[in-house]
């Protein structure tokens, strides 16, 4: 069921509203993303929320992005 993307969206739908869990973006340290391609993806999510939190932790939120290649290479 869950190879099936109208199905998988219903079951996700459901688990969000029934087991989330609240956080605020002062709680989160880190996003990271697998590649250094996928960080502007991720920014432009992250400012959707701009409405929702404002555009100063928004922004502050963008900053906390890195990818796990760029960690593999410093550390």
């Amino acid at each position: 069921d869950f190879l099936n993307e109208s199905e998988r969206k219903k079951f996700n739908e459901d688990i969000s509203c029934q087991h989330s869990i609240p956080f605020m973006p002062d709680d989160i340290r880190y996003l990271i993303v697998s590649t250094e391609e996928e960080i502007l993806t991720l920014a432009s999510d992250v400012e959707k929320l701009r409405s929702k939190f404002g555009g100063n932790q928004v922004k502050i939120l963008t900053t906390r992005i890195i990818a796990a290649e760029r960690i593999r290479e410093d550390f």
